[in-house]
């Protein structure tokens, strides 16, 4: 049986990426950044809008 698997591909900071991960904080796309750069990606990450103000900012981190 072949396995589905589902790119999600959008722009971060203009340029067209694969998202890795949506949600993540501020602690959680460094440690991505650090572990896919390390790995020879070129990584993109961009903060989301808030939903409210009480609300930590949260990231979506993608590769080119």
């Amino acid at each position: 049986m072949p396995l589905k698997a589902k790119h999600i591909v959008e722009e971060i900071n203009g340029v067209r990426c694969t998202i890795v991960e949506k949600g993540a904080t501020k602690e959680r796309a460094a440690f991505l950044q650090d572990l896919l750069t390390f790995n020879d990606f070129e990584v993109q990450i961009a903060e989301e809008p808030k939903t409210a103000d009480d609300v930590p900012a949260l990231y979506t981190v993608g590769v080119t």
